[in-house]
């Protein structure tokens, strides 16, 4: 037993737990993997670390941080780790996973990190379990939902749109302009 310690040392291996437990955190991904759960045609998923593109299959993994992109007449069908949301791209669909660095959510209620995809290209169909937070960013905007279904379409030079099917979607544009959408609305 240490002087002045009256725990004999247990509080310091208390707090050295602690530490490493909030590492661990840090690390995982708020969501972990997305899966393709359904492929038709030809679908590619771009591996950084080999930094080439290499042919996706049924019951892969996509981390966070992961591209997927879709060849004519293709579609694939993702679901999300915990199931909340399920993510529908058609042919010629650039979609990344998980949210880009240095993007913060934007009115997330507190402990509700958003999923987040990035389409560059191409179209999307998203339907979200009520309660979950999602966000779809594109080049000119970003689609945050709190649970609907909805989908975001972005052609070659960067034009997006976003239709909604049911529930509200918030639309924020590039200059920070926001309009929420409803159902029937695009």
């Amino acid at each position: 037993m240490r002087h002045g310690d009256p725990q004999g040392g247990r509080g310091r291996h208390v707090v050295l737990l602690a530490l490493a437990l909030a590492t661990l955190a840090w690390a995982v991904p708020a969501w972990g993997a997305a899966k393709v759960v359904a492929l038709v045609g030809k679908a590619e998923v771009y591996d950084a670390v080999q930094k080439q593109w290499k042919p996706a299959a049924l019951g892969a993994e996509l981390p966070e941080g992961a591209k997927l992109r879709t060849d004519s007449g293709s579609l694939v069908t993702l679901h999300s780790a915990k199931g909340q949301v399920e993510v529908r791209v058609t042919e010629k669909t650039t979609l990344s996973y998980g949210a880009e660095p240095g993007k913060e959510p934007r009115n997330v209620p507190p402990g509700k990190v958003p999923e987040t995809y990035r389409m560059d290209q191409g179209t999307g169909w998203y339907r979200v379990k009520p309660g979950t937070p999602l966000d779809v960013a594109t080049p000119v905007l970003v689609a945050s939902v709190r649970g609907t279904e909805f989908g975001v379409a972005v052609t070659e030079n960067g034009t997006s749109s976003v239709s909604v099917t049911g529930g509200t979607v918030e639309v924020t544009d590039a200059l920070g302009n926001t309009q929420t959408l409803g159902t029937g609305m695009s």
